[in-house]
């Protein structure tokens, strides 16, 4: 291709480019505004860089790393002493503690997700409206079309609620009305996740393709029919992403809402930390990584399944 062709093909590309660039001066103004944000918390940041430096060349910092160090074998200068000072630390509150954590994101989870698939349907503007996917026009009285309106602010008003307030808040609440209780954690894992669960399930169902799930409510089918023997189906693999992922958020939220005095990783961690045992603390803390990846790991495998058997 002549060199002049070229050169006219890329001007008029560019051309194109420019004439297709957002001009939506609402946007460019965020934007400057979001950049002057960043900008501010730097410079407003920027003061304490000298003293974080010389902190980590400190005494302290010095000493926290030198005590990651597992104590056995700094007396011993031997990593021999690792294995059997890891058991015996696992075998004494290692184990039960991580049993607890794990216990108390799973039931947490699960509550949340049996009560985020209940709502979801009836938040999900698709479904519920008294024309679900456009269908039945003219055959709904104003009181029926209120109603459905009314249910699905309700509906997503909760979900929004249930995930503005953070889990540390619900747990401190809840622990004055159950004391120093497992069920304080778990519900308030449980109340925070409905509202996120709810609203990712709401938006997968509006976002579903209409084809046969409208099909369906055209031949008699209901609401609940289409979401159960269509939307679900279809959309589980999404519906596990999203349940997988906010198990592991439950997994560290649990380990750290144990720093309220509830037994669980984060109590052990808070213990081992209030002792300047930072080898034992350091090892809580890759418990509950483990915990993560082990659950990370088992998501992979039970959607690479489901794959393989679509």
């Amino acid at each position: 291709m002549p060199q002049a062709t070229t050169e006219t093909t890329i001007e008029s590309r560019l051309d194109q480019l420019e004439a297709s660039r957002n001009r939506d001066r609402f946007l460019w103004i965020s934007a400057f505004i979001f950049g002057g944000f960043v900008i501010w918390a730097f410079l407003a940041l920027a003061s304490d860089v000298p003293d974080l430096i010389e902190a980590l060349g400190g005494r302290n910092a010095q000493r926290f790393f030198d005590e990651l160090v597992p104590y056995p074998v700094r007396q011993s200068d031997s990593w021999a002493d690792l294995g059997p000072w890891a058991a015996e630390l696992f075998a004494e509150h290692g184990a039960s503690a991580v049993t607890g954590t794990f216990g108390i994101a799973t039931i947490g989870i699960m509550i949340a997700a049996a009560a985020a698939a209940l709502i979801s349907p009836i938040a999900a503007s698709t479904l519920a409206t008294a024309h679900p996917y456009g269908l039945f026009h003219g055959n709904s009285p104003a009181p029926i079309r209120v109603g459905w309106g009314i249910v699905r602010g309700i509906s997503r008003a909760l979900f929004l609620l249930t995930r503005a307030i953070p889990e540390y808040i619900y747990a401190f609440l809840l622990l004055s009305i159950f004391g120093p209780s497992l069920w304080a954690l778990i519900l308030a894992l449980a109340i925070h996740n409905i509202g996120i669960l709810g609203r990712l399930g709401s938006e997968v169902i509006e976002n579903f393709p209409a084809g046969t799930s409208s099909a369906q409510m055209m031949v008699g089918g209901t609401r609940t029919q289409a979401v159960v023997s269509a939307i679900f189906p279809a959309s589980l693999n999404r519906v596990l992403v999203y349940f997988f992922y906010r198990w592991e958020t439950c997994v560290r939220e649990a380990t750290v809402l144990g720093l309220v005095g509830i037994p669980s990783l984060g109590l052990l961690i808070d213990e081992a930390r209030a002792r300047l045992y930072y080898d034992e603390m350091f090892f809580f803390v890759l418990l509950g990584a483990a915990l993560v990846f082990a659950g990370d790991i088992t998501s992979n495998i039970v959607r690479t399944r489901l794959r393989e058997a679509a």
